[in-house]
């Protein structure tokens, strides 16, 4: 009946029903997240799959594995829908930035029955059948589910405030009407295995939480641009008072003691260069120049000749007794 609607909606010959979990694909609407998006929140989603893998490891006393599998945007309706029933699905409250809402965790009935399977010494088989849970096992569900909320908990807090909204049992989540159909929601499907325990277990959070959360977030940090133009003011003005030490070097000239001992006012050193040889210039004692010596309007100076590709570090001073460099 949905699908029929749907394609009469589409060929003008009627509406598609507003609540039909159904809903046709959109490029306004795409099913992956943004990567504005999509960064910070896989970040999150692995750090919540080790958290739960270490929790459920010492929940069961044995290795369990948990690996995020996939993210995509989903409309409320198939997000419940998906989880299909019976299942163990509960609900948290969410609320990020100026925006609420409430997420779903859903353990899946694999995962589920096998958790209880070997919380209880088992090998950690699935149920066989679809009879749903017993109300022993949903309490003893909740539980569980309300202390690996701990580490979801830990892996949101930079981005949203997440809540025990009840640790009651959904046993239909297609019945749940705790938001709209066409709400969109982030999908986070995440695989487990321990033994003989394997299946996926998956997490809903609605959107506008999301984005609202890390649109505060990236306001009180500063916009990008704001931020690069802020660092490129700063750096300028270290660089207007930032100072080097420039010097010409010339050749090394080699005297003995005894022609140091009777240097006096008037001596001549002669440098052994012709005017038009190269000397260094130095910036902070690497050669990082050669010029030519001159003048400029009466005064000393160097005119640069060429810039060394490769900087050479300024040469230790020779230890040679009886002479200086």
């Amino acid at each position: 009946k949905a699908i029929d609607a749907m394609l009469k909606a589409q060929s003008g010959d009627g509406q598609a029903e507003a609540d039909s979990p159904i809903q046709p694909f959109s490029v306004l609407r795409p099913s992956q997240l943004a990567r504005w998006l999509r960064i910070p929140v896989e970040t999150s989603l692995d750090a919540f799959a080790v958290g739960l893998s270490e929790f459920l490891s010492m929940e069961t006393r044995g290795s369990v594995w948990v690996q995020p599998s996939s993210v995509e945007l989903v409309y409320f309706s198939e997000l419940t829908q998906s989880v299909g029933a019976p299942s163990a699905t509960f609900l948290l409250d969410v609320s990020g930035g100026d925006q609420s809402g409430v997420g779903l965790f859903d353990w899946g009935l694999d995962i589920g029955s096998a958790l209880l399977e070997k919380m209880l010494g088992g090998d950690g088989e699935p149920m066989k059948g679809s009879r749903g849970f017993t109300s022993i096992e949903q309490q003893v569900l909740s539980r569980v589910t309300t202390q690996a909320y701990a580490p979801l908990r830990d892996a949101f807090r930079e981005m949203l405030t997440l809540a025990t909204r009840a640790p009651e049992f959904e046993p239909s989540p297609p019945m749940l009407k705790v938001a709209s159909p066409q709400s969109r929601y982030i999908n986070a499907l995440f695989s487990i295995r321990s033994g003989a325990m394997e299946g996926t277990i998956s997490l809903g959070l609605p959107l506008a939480c999301v984005e609202a959360a890390l649109e505060r977030r990236q306001k009180d940090r500063g916009t990008p641009g704001e931020t690069d133009k802020e660092s490129k003011s700063m750096l300028g003005s270290d660089l207007k008072h930032a100072s080097v030490t420039v010097a010409a070097r010339w050749k090394r000239v080699l005297l003995s003691m005894r022609q140091i001992s009777e240097m006096k006012e008037g001596t001549v050193i002669n440098l052994m260069q012709d005017r038009e040889s190269p000397i260094q210039i130095c910036v902070n004692g690497r050669a990082m120049f050669e010029g030519v010596a001159g003048q400029a309007r009466g005064n000393m100076g160097v005119r640069i000749t060429q810039v060394l590709s490769d900087p050479v570090p300024e040469s230790p001073t020779s230890g040679k007794h009886g002479r200086v460099q």
